[in-house]
């Protein structure tokens, strides 16, 4: 069963590589262990014209605080 964890970036290294940082309480909260997992990131995306490309219908962009709840939707997975 996959999981997801909502988060916020805090910062970005050079490492040149594809590394992400997580807090240590993701291991408890999304059940993650010490084998070899791989980690997903999904971040918001805009078309070349600047639109925001929602992943979902129930999104609402009306006003900000509207935005900051859709942005909580669930990633659909098919």
């Amino acid at each position: 069963m996959q999981s997801f964890m909502a988060m916020k970036v805090v910062g970005f290294d050079d490492a040149g590589v594809n590394n992400a940082y997580v807090n240590y309480w993701q291991i408890w909260l999304q059940g993650s262990d010490f084998d070899i997992d791989k980690v997903s990131l999904l971040g918001t995306s805009y078309t070349n014209d600047g639109q925001f490309v929602k992943w979902s219908p129930a999104f609402n962009i009306s006003s900000e605080r509207y935005m900051k709840a859709s942005k909580t939707l669930p990633f659909p997975t098919g």
